[in-house]
């Protein structure tokens, strides 16, 4: 007999509350796994990190894998454009911006959160690391210690809201006026920042461009 104000569960309820602890403890389990995958921080997990955003005929291949490849079809004035609601790079991972057949450089526009490069991402011309990238986000690029922007010339920018807002006209085509901005380096700026951690490597000239602080630690060549 139990004294009063005591419970002493029987052997079976023993056995019982084990197999429900044990459920509970599996249940609870899984749900941090999924969190964790969900975050990202389980390594391998294959999260989109090169998200276009529809304003141009972009295509992306192998998000998540070890070599994202991007083509555009959106092509004016010797350029080819490409437009993103996310743009990260993880580590070890090679994003290649291919150039369109014909064209000098690649223009690249994040209209979201601010660009993790913690990767290579290179610009591709004729199957080989060259041609003019531009790459413009409003909301700031980090360059981590190990990542990279490889092209023969290389220009990053922290442009306006407003100037990213309205670079393409309804039709997917980029605005003459925005583009010759973007190519002479007279784009209006956020206060977002650019911090360079990495290596940022161009066989020709590195621009860049911020309206917040620009903090190089890394390699600019």
């Amino acid at each position: 007999m139990t004294s009063a104000g005591r419970c002493e569960p029987s052997d079976s309820g023993n056995a019982a509350a084990l197999r429900r602890g044990r459920l509970a403890h599996a249940r609870a389990t899984c749900s941090v796994l999924a969190l964790i995958a969900a975050l990202g921080a389980i390594p391998g997990a294959a999260v989109a990190q090169v998200v276009p955003d529809g304003r141009t005929q972009t295509t992306v291949s192998g998000n998540g894998s070890a070599n994202v490849n991007v083509t555009t079809q959106t092509i004016s004035k010797g350029a080819g454009f490409n437009s993103f609601s996310k743009f990260n790079a993880n580590p070890g991972q090679n994003v290649n911006l291919h150039l369109p057949k014909g064209t000098g450089a690649i223009v690249n526009i994040v209209n979201g959160p601010r660009s993790q490069i913690n990767g290579a991402v290179r610009a591709m011309q004729n199957g080989k690391v060259g041609g003019k990238l531009y790459f413009a986000n409003p909301n700031g690029v980090v360059v981590g210690p190990s990542g990279s922007f490889q092209a023969g010339s290389v220009s990053v920018s922290t442009p306006s809201q407003g100037f990213v807002d309205g670079f393409f006209d309804k039709n997917g085509r980029p605005r003459a006026g925005a583009a010759g901005q973007l190519f002479d380096g007279t784009e209006p700026l956020s206060g977002a920042a650019i911090e360079v951690d990495g290596r940022i490597l161009a066989t020709d000239r590195v621009r860049l461009r911020a309206g917040g602080d620009l903090s190089i630690s890394g390699t600019v060549s």
